[in-house]
Formats: C-alpha cells, sequence, structure tokens
C-alpha cells in the first residue's frame, strides 16, 4: 500500500490563504467610508467575465488556481460543485447518504454493499448507474494512474485491487455490479475507517465519458484536456460551461440535479487577485462572501454590510520532539515544555482568536479524549521539572535546542518568537532556525532536528493518523521515541482498525490519546477557527457551506440551496 508523504499529509493551510468570494445581481457599488489601510493600498479588481442580464450568479474569485483545475474528481471546490460522490459527511464526520441512498455492511466487516438512488442523471442527460461506479474505481486503480491522490490507499485498498494494478489479475476480485444500482465491495480485511475515508474522497466518473479518455492524458494540473466541458459531466448542482486557465471558470444551474433545481442560474470562478484587493471588494459590497485572517478578520467586523460566521477547522499545529536526541528523552523535560507555553495567550494575540489551544494528536471533536492530559500554561511547574531532570543528569540547563519552522508567512514568524520566550522564561534556550519545506523534510527522515514546527489536518476518521506513528516509517511524525510505546501505540490503532462499532473504536483512540499526553510526545499548541464574511443579502448558505470552502472540512456545500437577493 502507498503511504501518503509527509508533506502530503501536510499540506500547508495558511492563515491568509483560500478566500472565496460571492456575488449576486450586485447593485451598483456604495461610496467607500472609512476605508482601512490594508483596502487603502489594494489595486482595483480586474473586470469579471459579464452574466447574462438578469442572471442570479454567485461569483467566487479564488487565487489558488492549481486547486480549482485539479483532478476533476477530488475534494477542491469547482469538483464538488460539479460531481458528487458516493457517501458524504456531516460536519460532525459522520457518514450521510449522498449518491448511495444506503449501504450495507456484511457481519464479517469486509463486504460493503452500495444501493444507488434512482432516476439520477449526469449533465448530458445520461442515466447514472452501478457500472459508472465500478468503472470509477477500476480508472483509479489503473496500472496508469500516477496521481497522488491517494487512488492506492482508498479505492487501491479493495480485494485484488493491487493485483488487478500490477496486470496479474484482469479484475478487482473485491469489486462486484450486482445490479444496475447495486454495487458491492470487498476488502481483505476489516478497516473501520474505510466509509469515512475512501467512498467520500472522490467523484464518482461518467463511464460513457471517461472510457474514452486516456488516464495519461489527464496528468498534467492544467493540461487543455482539463477545459474541455466533457472533462466535468458530473452528477452536481452546476454544469461546466467554459474556463480558461488562470481566468475564470463558468458554471451553469443543472435543472435535473436529484436535489431539486438550483435556485441560481449559475456560479462564476474568476480570478480578481490578492487578498488585500479582495478584501476591498468585500468592503464596497462587490463581493459578498471572503475568508477572514488576521487583519481582515478584525477590520471586516467594523463593516455593516456582513455578517461575521466563525466555525472550527479540523487543522492543528505541533511541535514535534525528537526524542533520538538524549537532553529530550526524560519525560520531564518534554512535558517542562508543554508547560512552558502560555497556548490561550499566542492564540488570542498572534492568531487575533482564530485558535484554540489544543492538546491532543487528533482535531476532529467527536473522537476527543476530553480526560486525556492537558498542559496547562504553568511556568513554574515547567522549572520545577527541568530541574528535577537537571538534579537527575537527564539535564543540562545550558543545553540549548535547535526549533525549526518552514512556514513563511509572518504570523507563523510572530508564533515562534512567542514560542521562544515562553521557553527561556524557563530557563530553556532556544535556536530559532527557518528552512524551506523541501530541507524540513530531508531534517525530519535523518533526525536531524530538536522541534519541528508542523501541522496537519487529516481525514474525520483516526485510521489516517496511524501513518504518523509507524514506528518502522523513518518519515512518520513520531517515530523517534520509546519502541515500547512506540508499538503499543501502533497496535492500538491497528486494534481501532478492526472494529466498526463508534463506541468500541472511540476507547481504543482514547487510550491512543491518553499515552500521547502522558508522554508528552509532542508540544500540540492549537488548532484553527476559519472566520468568513458574508454579505447580508446571501441566503442558503448555512454553516456545510461555508465549511465546503475549506480543505480541512468535509461537509455537504447545499449548492442548490445558495441564492441572492436584493
Amino acid at each position: 500500500m502507498k503511504k501518503l508523504s509527509r508533506r502530503e499529509l501536510m499540506r500547508f493551510s495558511a492563515l491568509g490563504a483560500g478566500s472565496a468570494l460571492l456575488a449576486g445581481c450586485l447593485p451598483p457599488p456604495p461610496p467607500t467610508t472609512g476605508s482601512t489601510d490594508a483596502a487603502a493600498e489594494a489595486q482595483p479588481a480586474a473586470p469579471a467575465p459579464a452574466a447574462a442580464a438578469g442572471d442570479k450568479v454567485m461569483i467566487f474569485p479564488w487565487w489558488f488556481w492549481e486547486e480549482v483545475i485539479e483532478h476533476a474528481w477530488n475534494l477542491h471546490k469547482v469538483p464538488r460543485l460539479l460531481g458528487g460522490r458516493l457517501v458524504d459527511l456531516d460536519l460532525d464526520g459522520a457518514i450521510t447518504p449522498y449518491l448511495a441512498e444506503k449501504w450495507e455492511l456484511s457481519e464479517d466487516r469486509l463486504t460493503y454493499t452500495f444501493y444507488l438512488r434512482q432516476g439520477m442523471k449526469w449533465h448530458d442527460g445520461e442515466t447514472v448507474d452501478a457500472e459508472d461506479v465500478a468503472f470509477t474505481v477500476n480508472y483509479l486503480v489503473s496500472d496508469k494512474n500516477l496521481q497522488s491522490s491517494g487512488a492506492d490507499v482508498g479505492w487501491g485498498s479493495l480485494k485484488g485491487a493491487q493485483e488487478y494494478k500490477a496486470g496479474t489479475a484482469q479484475s478487482i476480485a473485491g469489486l462486484e455490479v450486482v445490479d444496475t444500482y447495486t454495487v458491492r465491495m470487498t476488502l481483505p480485511t476489516p478497516d473501520g475507517g474505510w466509509m469515512t475515508n475512501v467512498p467520500t474522497a472522490m467523484n464518482i466518473l461518467p463511464e460513457h465519458i471517461y472510457k474514452d479518455v486516456p488516464i495519461e492524458s489527464i496528468q498534467e494540473n492544467h493540461a487543455p484536456i482539463w477545459f474541455e466541458p466533457r472533462m466535468h459531466i458530473g452528477t452536481g448542482p452546476f454544469k461546466w460551461v467554459e474556463g480558461e486557465d488562470e481566468k475564470f471558470v463558468r458554471l451553469a444551474r443543472f435543472d435535473d440535479y436529484w436535489e431539486g433545481k438550483p435556485l441560481l442560474d449559475g456560479v462564476l470562478f474568476t480570478n480578481v487577485g490578492e487578498s488585500d484587493t479582495q478584501f476591498l471588494a468585500l468592503q464596497k459590497s462587490e463581493v459578498d462572501y471572503l475568508t477572514l485572517s488576521g487583519n481582515f478578520y478584525t477590520q471586516a467586523q467594523t463593516f455593516d454590510n456582513v455578517n461575521i460566521e466563525v466555525f472550527d477547522r479540523p487543522y492543528h499545529r505541533w511541535l514535534d520532539i525528537n526524542v533520538d536526541k538524549p537532553y529530550l528523552q526524560d519525560v520531564r523535560v518534554r512535558q517542562a515544555l508543554n508547560y512552558a507555553v502560555d497556548r490561550q495567550l499566542l492564540s488570542d494575540s498572534v492568531l487575533v482568536g482564530l485558535a484554540q489551544p489544543w492538546y491532543s494528536v487528533i482535531e476532529h471533536d467527536r473522537w476527543l479524549n476530553a480526560d486525556m492530559p492537558k498542559y496547562e500554561y504553568d511556568p513554574e511547574k515547567a522549572k520545577e521539572l527541568l530541574a528535577a531532570a537537571a538534579a537527575d543528569g537527564a539535564w543540562d540547563p545550558n543545553q540549548a535546542i535547535e526549533l525549526y519552522y518552514y512556514y513563511p508567512d509572518s504570523v507563523s514568524k510572530d508564533f515562534m518568537a512567542g514560542l521562544q520566550k515562553f521557553f527561556t522564561d524557563v530557563g530553556i534556550k532556544t535556536n530559532l532556525i527557518y528552512i524551506e519545506s523541501a530541507v524540513s523534510t530531508e531534517k525530519d527522515v535523518k533526525g536531524e532536528y530538536d522541534l519541528m514546527y508542523a501541522g496537519w489536518g487529516a481525514t474525520p476518521d483516526p485510521t489516517a493518523y496511524a501513518r504518523g506513528f509507524d514506528c518502522k516509517d523513518g518519515s512518520a511524525f513520531f517515530r523517534s521515541y520509546e519502541p515500547e510505546t512506540c508499538q503499543t501505540v501502533w497496535d492500538l490503532f491497528e486494534q481501532g482498525k478492526q472494529l466498526s462499532d463508534f463506541d468500541e473504536r472511540k476507547a481504543v483512540y482514547d487510550q491512543i490519546q491518553q499515552i500521547y499526553g502522558e508522554e508528552a510526545i509532542a508540544v500540540p499548541l492549537f488548532r484553527f477557527k476559519t472566520a468568513v464574511a458574508i454579505n447580508k443579502r446571501i441566503t442558503g448558505f448555512d454553516l456545510g457551506s461555508q465549511a465546503w470552502q475549506n480543505s480541512w472540512i468535509f461537509s455537504k456545500h447545499n449548492g442548490h440551496k445558495w441564492d441572492v437577493t436584493g
């Protein structure tokens, strides 16, 4: 099975990145009053392609275009409006129906049977059926599939999938079309997280289109083929009309959408510039939705044309402790590092309240162990622990610790300076060292660091975290700690994978979090929050819709309910 690399698991989600904007039937912009410094320095946005007269169109200027056209079946913004997955997740991470209206799990916990909704249509009018589902699995497991989308650790985990990929089998043994609207999938061993991690992750593809598309022709993210309308025929509430690389993508309402005819006439994604220009447009009511961060979050609260919403983002940051270093092997030293940090102060000040102190390796609420050790800010306790360790020869007060970080944004630099001060206050000498991302990976694999500032956001099932605790994987996050403890944690992950009952599984992952805290394997710091500004004339844009714009939250967007008034 192909493992996701450290870098794939820790995709950067900067505080100022990933904004999305909406507008529809906009009135003339009002006079600008009370411009902020950031808005005053912004350059006007480039004009977007005009909508047809009278159309109700939401406009999403989006900066990160590599995610707009990257892989038609993935979880990014445009593909999620165009297509649909077998099942979906609610905001708590629980599995909900989508293209499959129901499913069954066999008694041996190996076989999943999915029952598709009948009568669903592709954007070109063809009927969606089980053959499309089977084709999608075969297509993504193909031996020519060079994508790093997770097909190997997803559909490729089905019984016989790797043999099919290697060419030693003519078909996937664990994939069966039962009838027109029923498909059955079988795993070689039980996997309690499979339903959360796999059927929710990629759109189902239309066989009658993709059977004529050589998979090698779509390996390049921005290849011309991605701008052909046929490549985006899906089951979603909007269908592809046209697009131009790094400029715009226009979608139109799909009247036969299975959840009902959308209220909007269409959606427009257009490249209007960077965050300062977007913020100026928000202030002028030229756009209706914007993800906020830093000073923008503070300034937008003075606008009377928007509502500000804040919600939890399942992505957290921590300090990776290299326990291979002798001076970090005593648990008291690691606990002192934890007690030394005032997480609340850093979250409120440097992160302007868009974070909360965090203590677990898991960032999804439904799996949290509420009773695990939490290292509240206690500098005196940190000093006591260091003194005790020094008395036993396990800590040298003159030892300097190197703290590496690879996030280049100014907020991260300020956060590092804050950490350095807290460590200095309890007597830990700390050198801050910025390195490029590629260098951090090399140092991590070779163990050439003391502390490494890192972060991740994983799928809503704890099985995804196991890779970080693989004792035999040199690039795993927490592989450098006591072998006995490492094996215990790994065995618990394996145990949790074998179970299907939520309460039974949670009890196992509670044990993992308990060990994580007691052994102070790392210094967990904070979990992000996301703030969005929504123009008061937007309707139907619920919390799931807001979260849809965030790469770390897997939720149903309800695009067919979006509307604009006024």
